[in-house]
């Protein structure tokens, strides 16, 4: 059980429950209580609580109760496409993916989104980073902020651009400065509409650099994120085979060292996969403050490689979790990826103590740093 964020009574008391707070050291407490009042945690402890809150009451026996589920990395409208490619390498799997943006029209990107939130928050989940890449028509992008909202789920909404690549139709090749005005004028009108809602915020950045990114998108990307206040968002050395383009293409050895030319590294910065890069990179990634969501489940499905998670946390880079689509993992379960994170790197290391079973727990709580 968890307590969600569009809560529409602002107060009251989870009681009886197992509860596990995420503090430095997470701590389980075996029939304890949280108190909530006017949309804030008061009080979390053992037993009964001391005080009677007013409003609502959950009587929570036999159930967990912890904070939300925080997912740093998905594409919600997949769950249209679950389970279709199988047995897929990545590039092969990214380009019936792309093509897909010739059939899918914007009210299935409302509809798909608002699926994969409602999965979501079944599995607990309440805050999603949409890393949207897949725009044939502006309202593609308008359509899945609308399910965002209309869900109640806080998000981080990511309108990333493409602006080349082999594989990509013509139909979501964008011009880049046609795409940051798409991408301005977006943020301006949804900022305008909601201003009080603190539970949907921005970013945007190339999509999967370089194999479907221009250097001329790079060079101006930072500025336009900063002029806007918007963090950035990409997929980062997911497979051996964009090392290969990389090195072929852009005389570069890592994804991570290609991108520190254009400032793309920061502390408002988040980048998917990470799965082949160097010990420098990583310790690009710990001095710039850039954060890295680590999706284990979709890594292993399309045969990517095993993400350095323990290096990159023994570094002291933020690592979170996340689901990435369906289309790669056939779920939004989150509480799925923790395990297959910590199994991974068991196996990985031959070491079944290289990763803690609270560890899975953190690194939830870790998404909220880079989001």
């Amino acid at each position: 059980m968890s307590v969600g964020t569009g809560q529409s009574v602002s107060s009251g008391m989870i009681v009886n429950a197992t509860v596990i707070p995420m503090g430095p050291s997470p701590e389980m407490v075996g029939s304890g209580f949280v108190t909530v009042k006017d949309g804030l945690i008061t009080d979390v402890g053992h037993g009964p609580p001391k005080h009677a809150e007013p409003g609502w009451f959950i009587d929570a026996h036999g159930s967990v109760l912890m904070p939300g589920l925080v997912n740093a990395h998905t594409h919600l409208y997949q769950v249209l496409l679950r389970a279709i490619w199988e047995d897929v390498a990545l590039f092969p799997w990214l380009k019936k993916i792309y093509g897909a943006a010739q059939v899918l029209s914007p009210s299935d990107f409302y509809a798909g989104t608002l699926l994969g939130c409602l999965e979501s928050l079944k599995g607990g989940v309440t805050t999603i980073c949409e890393h949207n890449f897949l725009n044939p028509h502006p309202d593609c992008a308008i359509e899945t902020v609308r399910a965002l909202t209309d869900s109640g789920i806080r998000s981080v909404f990511a309108r990333t651009i493409m602006d080349t690549g082999e594989i990509v139709p013509d139909c979501v090749k964008e011009n880049p400065g046609e795409a940051f005005k798409l991408v301005e004028a977006l943020v301006k009108e949804l900022r305008k509409q909601r201003t009080e809602d603190p539970l949907l915020t921005f970013m945007t950045g190339p999509n999967t650099p370089p194999i479907n990114t221009t250097e001329n998108l790079l060079k101006e990307l930072r500025a336009f994120a900063d002029a806007n206040s918007i963090g950035i968002s990409a997929h980062v050395a997911e497979s051996a085979g964009i090392l290969e383009y990389l090195a072929h293409n852009c005389n570069e050895s890592g994804v991570i060292k290609y991108l520190q030319r254009f400032d793309i590294l920061a502390e408002n910065t988040i980048f998917a996969h990470c799965v082949h890069i160097s010990k420098d990179e990583i310790k690009l990634l710990k001095d710039s403050g850039t954060s890295v969501s680590h999706n284990p489940v979709s890594n292993m499905m399309l045969g990517d490689g095993v993400a350095p998670v323990c290096e990159m946390l023994s570094a002291g880079v933020n690592v979170a979790l996340g689901t990435d689509g369906a289309a790669s993992n056939h779920s939004q379960d989150l509480f799925e990826v923790m395990k297959a994170a910590s199994l991974l790197q068991k196996v990985h290391h031959r070491n079944p103590g290289v990763i803690k079973p609270t560890r899975s727990l953190e690194w939830r709580q870790r998404a909220d740093r880079g989001l």
